[in-house]
């Protein structure tokens, strides 16, 4: 089968194309033929090496496909060949003609705009769990995303607002700014003009906001801490920008602040857990709550995708078709 490998962290052009043996079965694999699979920017960051990972190695931990074989202990739960699944917890492989993928991993879908799918459904079930699991939201809270423009930025938005959330977000540039405000959010903050501590203050009467999404981190951490309210949350969902050199607990001893480093895979690993989260997305897309903005691309393009990604030149969601 053809796949993207990288055999040594570095840049995107480490990523080389290469014809592999199909990864072992396991009594409760699936073989599954990807159609599509989503990048993202954690597979960014294992590709630099920022998060680690086992090298040689296949990313790519989300796709949807169709069933080719299933394993002996496969049983149930409609996993037949022939048949669609979609998976986000899977710890590689995403990036292949072929994936084995555990089952408790795989969630079947019915045929139908399976691209749209493909380009929402990590963000959408990482969206859910931050706003119902990481702290059960309420209506009327304030909330501050940053990296707003982003694959699961601009969906957290639209899932805030379904939730009633007062959402202010943050962007790098005019064009991202454009692009957050047609998804309906009208408190944007553009951290290339403006500081998003001050503007923060004064969009809540310098109060502050009750949970920060930081899916960003570099600096951004430590000042995020300056916007929350008394007994605030600050969830750290991404390390883009990097990981700060030094976190400064003073600011969080100073209103008893509450810090999380949320993970997917750990939130969804029970399977139920999955499901759950799984039938609450597929209902707000059949209500079109959530309306992805995405691009497709091509497989010969995925070192392509990562440096656009890497460079901020993207909005929304990224996806590959094989």
């Amino acid at each position: 089968m053809k796949a993207y490998q990288i055999s040594t962290p570095g840049a995107a052009t480490e990523l080389k194309l290469v014809e592999t043996k199909l990864p072992p079965m396991g009594e409760n694999g699936i073989l599954v033929k990807n159609l599509l699979f989503t990048i993202n920017h954690c597979d960014i960051l294992k590709r630099k090496g920022i998060h680690k990972t086992k090298l040689p190695a296949i990313l790519g931990y989300e796709a949807i496909g169709e069933i080719q074989k299933v394993g002996s202990q496969v049983k149930g739960q409609g996993f037949e060949p022939g048949g669609l699944v979609v998976y986000c917890t899977a710890p590689g492989g995403g990036y292949a003609e072929y994936n084995v993928v555990h089952q408790d991993q795989c969630i079947t879908v019915e045929t139908g705009d399976i691209e749209m799918l493909a380009s929402c459904f990590s963000k959408a079930i990482t969206a859910h769990y931050l706003l119902r699991r990481t702290i059960k939201t309420r209506p009327g809270q304030y909330i501050l995303v940053h990296g707003a423009a982003g694959g699961l930025g601009h969906i957290l938005i639209q899932v805030a607002k379904f939730y009633q959330l007062n959402v202010i977000a943050t962007v790098l540039n005019d064009t991202q700014a454009a692009f957050v405000k047609s998804l309906g959010c009208k408190h944007i903050i553009n951290n290339s003009t403006q500081d998003f501590v001050q503007e923060c203050l004064k969009l809540t009467d310098n109060i502050g906001v009750d949970i920060v999404y930081d899916l960003l981190g570099g600096e951004y951490l430590n000042k995020s801490m300056k916007c929350l309210n008394y007994f605030g949350l600050l969830a750290s969902c991404g390390d883009i920008l990097g990981r700060p050199l030094k976190l400064n607990l003073t600011l969080a001893d100073e209103k008893c602040l509450f810090l999380t480093r949320p993970r997917l895979e750990v939130y969804k690993a029970p399977r139920l857990e999955l499901i759950l989260s799984a039938n609450e997305v597929f209902t707000m897309l059949d209500k079109k709550v959530i309306k992805p903005g995405a691009i497709r691309y091509e497989f010969n393009q995925v070192p392509e995708v990562h440096q656009l990604m890497e460079n901020f030149e993207t909005l929304g969601s990224q996806f590959v078709r094989i």
